[in-house]
């Protein structure tokens, strides 16, 4: 008897239920609501987003890396991002003034214009 009632509960269940659809998602502390443009959206005035953090060789070690994934290279000091495709990743630095700024110090800069991180 007992299973008779679990299956007429379970098929009455699905019998009601509304058809799903995957949505957008906020991460937040406010109980905001995530924007309508975005399937992910984290916000906050007290943290910040972790990115992945790896070695080169771990990063080269990814499997098929979608177009687009970004990691932080913890040999190089940048973030990476693959501009090739999954089956020929191309592991580019995300740049500053196109040669990268550096978590180690920059050099080359201008005074008076760059001085946050820079080694002259």
């Amino acid at each position: 008897m007992k299973k008779y009632y679990l299956t007429l509960l379970l098929i009455s269940q699905f019998a009601f239920l509304p058809e799903i659809y995957s949505q957008n998602v906020s991460i937040n502390s406010s109980g905001s609501l995530p924007d309508a443009s975005a399937m992910l959206d984290i916000s906050s005035t007290t943290s910040g987003f972790l990115i992945p953090r790896m070695t080169t060789s771990q990063q080269n070690a990814i499997s098929s890396p979608a177009t687009s994934l970004l990691v932080f290279n913890t040999t190089t000091g940048f973030f990476m991002v693959n501009t090739g495709t999954p089956g020929s990743p191309v592991w580019t630095p995300l740049a500053f003034n196109n040669t990268g700024w550096s978590l180690l110090g920059n050099n080359g800069t201008v005074d008076g214009t760059n001085f946050l991180g820079t080694t002259d």
